[in-house]
This record gives C-alpha cells, structure tokens and sequence, in this order.
C-alpha cells in the first residue's frame, strides 16, 4: 500500500476542504498517538524490535509540539521538503565521519536512533526537555514525515554525493519544444507582422457603436486593435503553418479546428 502524503492527508491541495488547521493539527496528533502505541516497522508487516516514539504515547503537549512542526513542514514544497530532511540527514552523516561508524545505515540489533525528534518549542522546560532527548531511528522519522523509505534512501544517496534532489529531467528542452523554439518561435514576429496586422483594426465593439449612435467618441489613445471578427488567431495561425510546409494537428479537446498544434 502506497503511503499517503500529509498534503494529501490534510487535504492541503483541496480548496473544497473543510478542515481548519486546527483539525489538521489533531489529524496528525491522533496519528502520532497511535504510531506510539507501537513498535517500529520498516512496513506494516514488518515490525522491528525497537519503539523509538513509546515515550509519547498519552503525552498531548509533546504531540502537540511534534504535531504542529509536522504541519509546517507539509505546507511546505516537495523540494523544500526534502532539503529539511536532507539537513537531517548531512548532520547523521557528519556523525558518521567523526566517530568513523556506520549509524544511518546500522544493522545493529534493533537499529540506530540517529535522529532527534521534529518538534517545534512550547516554552514548557519539562516538555521541551523531553523532547531534546528522544532520538528516533529512520523508519519512525520516515513514519512522522510520512515519508517512503525507498525516497529516504534515495535523499541519503544525494547528501553522501552532495547533490540536491533535482528531478532528472528539470531544465532539459525536449524534442518538441527544441523544435518550436529553433523553427518557430523566430517566425512569430513575421507572422504578426504580416498575417495578423493586416486583418486588424479598431475594436469592432467601439466602431459599431460610433457608427450606429453618430456620437463623437474617438478611439482610445493607447491604438488597441482587433482582428476583424471573420478571423481568428489560430485560424491565421493554422494557415500560416500550413504556408510553411508543417504538419498542422487539431487538438481534439477543442470543439473544432480552431485550436491548431504543430509538430
């Protein structure tokens, strides 16, 4: 089962969503009571031996302060998001080179507890206090964050590299717009110039106007024209693709031709 995001959860993306922020802040309290109650897993059905959040359970200001960074950081861009942990993770790795020990990835018995809680500050010494000292292991932050443990891993690779989490794909051109940008898009000034212009003309709303009611209004200063309502910019548009040999496509979403793309 895929694990849900906490933007999906908390229905972040749903302008129809009737849930308050308070509502939000008690969904994920409610989710850190239950996830106390239990041990560890790297999946459902896998449980480890350890029971890193145990201490939280029944504790509702500690779960609060969790809770309430939880939210924040769901607000927040998969990409910024992702840097958080990644800040998480470099200081582990940090851990690592200065005691010269495996901690992120252990196989220790019951594994490694490298990662301080996420909480924000209550002005509470005594909760705040308790917060500072729990240390969770991978799958329980992964769990909090509801985080994949594959994506984890996946970040881990980047911070031993030094890299940043960027999508392959992010910032290269593929063949289609190569293509427009090196064969077209240099042509659009000569197709304005001399297909478009040449149709144009005052707005016809004002020129009718001015003609039927013989009033003394002058078109406005700033030269706005119109095409003249026979035409339409994608039909200009088809027939000057079709002018210069392209393959003229008709988007089939459209109600009709009047939406050409070109390939």
């Amino acid at each position: 089962m895929r694990l849900k995001t906490w933007r999906t959860v908390l229905e972040l993306n749903d302008r129809k969503s009737k849930l308050t922020d308070t509502d939000r802040i008690k969904k994920i309290t409610e989710f850190i009571e239950d996830l106390s109650s239990k041990k560890c897993y790297i999946k459902p059905s896998k449980e480890k031996e350890c029971s890193c959040l145990s201490s939280l359970h029944g504790d509702v200001a500690a779960q609060n302060a969790i809770s309430s960074y939880i939210f924040y950081w769901a607000q927040k861009t998969p990409f910024e998001q992702q840097m958080v942990l990644m800040e998480k993770i470099n200081g582990v790795l940090l851990a690592e080179q200065l005691t010269k020990k495996k901690i992120i990835s252990s196989r220790q018995k019951g594994g490694s507890r490298p990662f301080v809680v996420p909480y924000f500050g209550t002005n509470v010494e005594e909760t705040d206090k308790k917060l500072n000292s729990i240390f969770i292991c991978r799958e329980s932050l992964c769990a909090l964050y509801h985080f994949g443990g594959c994506k984890f891993a996946h970040l881990v690779r980047h911070a031993k590299k030094k890299t940043k989490p960027v999508h392959g794909n992010v910032g290269k051109m593929n063949v289609i717009t190569r293509n427009h940008r090196e064969n077209v898009v240099p042509l659009l000034q000569d197709f304005f110039r001399k297909a478009v212009l040449p149709y144009s003309g005052p707005r016809p709303t004002l020129f009718t106007h001015n003609f039927f009611t013989k009033s003394v209004e002058i078109t406005p200063s700033d030269g706005i024209q119109e095409l003249d309502p026979r035409y339409t910019k994608s039909r200009l548009y088809a027939s000057f693709a079709w002018d210069h040999g392209w393959l003229v496509k008709y988007d089939p979403k459209s109600q009709g031709w009047d939406n050409p793309l070109l390939s």
